[in-house]
């Protein structure tokens, strides 16, 4: 079997009825589930019914489980273990790089958090 690329792909479920669009659908979010990830769910008329699930990676679960502490402030994070945090995320980094830390996760959060559309 020749390999497709995604562009050939792409044009070849185009072309399939919505039926069957909507098989290869099931069967890709049925893989996708068992492996952890899951795509939206999906009403009989197309529309969306829950987000996609993603896996966040232990910086992210860090600042989901602290970011209240830490309002207003950068934090630098490696690994899911607070490194730093500063209302001077410039000086912070200096004093993290000066420490040797390579690749350190660093956010800013935000007094107040802000509705995101996701673009």
């Amino acid at each position: 079997m020749s390999q497709l690329t995604y562009d050939q792909l792409a044009v070849a479920v185009t072309e399939l009825p919505l039926v069957e669009q909507k098989r290869l659908l099931d069967m890709i979010s049925s893989r996708l589930e068992k492996n952890g990830s899951a795509l939206p769910a999906t009403t009989a008329n197309g529309n969306q019914q829950s987000p996609v699930r993603l896996e966040l990676t232990k910086d992210q679960l860090w600042i989901r489980d602290n970011r209240e502490n830490y309002r207003g402030e950068w934090v630098i994070l490696k690994d899911g273990e607070l490194i730093g945090h500063s209302k001077d995320g410039v000086e912070l980094a200096r004093a993290v790089r000066s420490q040797g830390v390579k690749s350190p996760f660093i956010a800013f959060i935000p007094e107040e958090d802000l509705p995101w559309a996701g673009f």
